[in-house]
């Protein structure tokens, strides 16, 4: 019984994530489609601080690093964030993410990004896939535990910087509560 329930998990999971890929990517899908419906959700399941006011036009979504971007645009093609078309783009450097909403640093560009994290501030919702990402000011992470993509969010430090992470998103993150 308790395999049945975790096939039928499984088959909800992956039917709710059929729709964001573009059509005809399912023979290119790869980890990077998944992981931007992540972000997708992620979006949708964390309040921004009042201070960060509304985005004006679409909702940009900012990509660190060339190993993901294709992928993103292609999964969030079409998607609207908080009633806001999402934008995707590809940033250099993190002080050009400033006008972004989330910021998602691929692990090749992670190093040179977590050294300037903390200029962001309580604007950008940040989220990387290494294992120090957290710890050098990101607020989200995702890892691989177990052949499975799992993501860890440092709580406190989002909500010392106002940002509000729902109820849904905690249940099932990996909590690592250290202040920022």
């Amino acid at each position: 019984m308790a395999l049945l329930r975790q096939i039928l998990r499984l088959a909800v999971v992956l039917a709710g994530l059929l729709p964001m890929l573009a059509p005809g990517a399912a023979a290119d899908f790869n980890e990077y489609h998944l992981k931007a419906a992540f972000l997708y959700n992620f979006a949708k399941f964390v309040d921004w601080p009042p201070a960060a006011g509304e985005p004006e036009g679409a909702f940009r979504v900012c990509i660190l690093g060339d190993d993901a971007f294709e992928s993103v645009r292609e999964t969030l093609a079409g998607k609207t964030i908080k009633g806001k078309a999402v934008d995707v783009a590809r940033v250099e450097r993190v002080d050009a993410a400033r006008a972004c909403q989330l910021l998602f640093v691929t692990a090749p560009d992670s190093a040179r990004a977590e050294r300037g994290l903390s200029i962001l501030g309580n604007q950008v919702l940040t989220v990387g896939e290494t294992d120090e990402f957290v710890k050098s000011g990101g607020l989200i992470n995702l890892k691989t535990v177990d052949n499975r993509i799992r993501f860890e969010i440092a709580r406190l430090a989002g909500e010392q910087a106002g940002f509000r992470f729902r109820v849904q998103l905690l249940q099932r993150a990996i909590l690592v509560d250290q202040p920022k």
